[in-house]
């Protein structure tokens, strides 16, 4: 056929399957079928320009050019989500819940095992370690029970109802169920950043993801007895609390059991008014601690007391240091080889004013 100048060419001609089109390499004319050129790129390239323009819409493994995020971005399969890329990162998971991760609750979930190679996720809690410390990310698009589907890690999530909160909000995770809260957790929460409010819109309002754990409130308890404590003698006789003063993730049940929430190494102190309120004489006191129920091996003080009534001696039973779990609880007990010896409380006192004395004075402090 005669030679056509390319100015004749009718413009915006769509290309079909069966047509040729020819290219000049090394000035050679060579030729590639359409259905070539779809597949694959049929020589080496320095670089590829995107029409920054361009308003084509997102399918699966499309690559287009994001003018307002100044990116490209990737649409993921199932159609559902857009990477952006460079800009945030997101991983296939499993619905390891017996109900949808549905998008619109932007909720965050955690890493419980692992399904064909993919990472099985659960809704995180704050209560819970296990579940604080693998928290991934926030759930970015529905996941039936049993399928597979995307988590953001890190990056923007978009079209959510962020109403709750304000632009620039730390949001932190929650206790149930994957929410979030913009006020960090007291304990026993641990605490857990997810990242931060960006828009409060409620309907194209938006979030960056940003996950971090690790941080903790200390973690304690301070309980006194206002009350002259008595034993029957040669009796293992438990010491009880009757004014547990602040508790802070360390709470004391029933007046006599320093309760544990979150694992982890725990101090003791543990000081004791001794006082002899009738009778003379000798008398040895014990004191020890039992961890749920148990004596704890080498927690035994001894005190001896010799003399008349009125008496006084002060046993500080210092450094109780010990590992215990969720649930655990430590309690005290004391003994004396004579009735006659009291846990003495004493009111406030005059010339010069001071504080009253407790009976026993117990904290409980979690190192670490």
């Amino acid at each position: 056929m005669a030679n056509l100048p390319i100015s004749r060419l009718v413009s915006g001609t769509q290309a079909n399957d069966g047509d040729k089109f020819v290219y000049v390499q090394q000035g050679i004319t060579k030729q590639v079928d359409y259905g070539d050129l779809q597949s694959s790129i049929v020589t080496d390239v320095d670089y590829i320009d995107f029409n920054t323009s361009s308003v084509v819409t997102g399918k699966p493994g499309r690559l287009r050019w994001n003018d307002v995020d100044g990116t490209l971005d990737l649409s993921l399969k199932n159609g559902n989500v857009t990477l952006q890329i460079g800009q945030e990162i997101v991983i296939n998971s499993y619905n390891n819940e017996t109900a949808s991760l549905l998008e619109s609750e932007y909720k965050a979930v955690y890493v419980s095992g692992s399904v064909s190679n993919f990472p099985a996720v659960n809704l995180a809690s704050n209560l819970n370690r296990r579940s604080s410390e693998n928290t991934i990310g926030i759930v970015t698009e529905t996941i039936a029970p049993g399928e597979l589907g995307y988590i953001t890690t890190q990056g923007m999530v978009r079209d959510i109802d962020m109403s709750a909160y304000n632009p620039g909000d730390t949001l932190y995770l929650g206790a149930n169920d994957g929410i979030l809260l913009n006020e960090p957790p007291l304990p026993p929460a641990l605490t857990v950043i997810m990242g931060y409010c960006i828009d409060n819109s409620p309907t194209t309002g938006s979030m960056y993801v940003n996950v971090r754990s690790g941080f903790e409130y200390p973690q304690y308890a301070v309980a006194y007895n206002l009350s002259n404590h008595t034993a029957s003698a040669n009796t293992a006789t438990i010491i009880d609390f009757d004014t547990p003063s602040i508790e802070g993730g360390i709470t004391v049940v029933d007046n006599t059991k320093f309760t544990i929430s979150t694992p982890g190494l725990y101090e003791f102190t543990v000081t004791s008014q001794i006082n002899r309120a009738a009778s003379s004489g000798t008398a040895t006191l014990s004191f020890w601690a039992k961890k749920n129920g148990v004596d704890v091996p080498n927690s035994n003080n001894n005190v001896s007391i010799t003399g008349n009534t009125g008496t006084a001696a002060t046993l500080m039973n210092k450094n109780l240091v010990i590992i215990l779990e969720e649930g655990d609880y430590i309690e005290f007990y004391w003994s004396t080889t004579s009735a006659d010896m009291i846990l003495k409380y004493s009111t406030e006192g005059t010339s010069p004013t001071r504080p009253a004395t407790p009976a026993v004075k117990a904290t409980a402090t979690r190192l670490s």
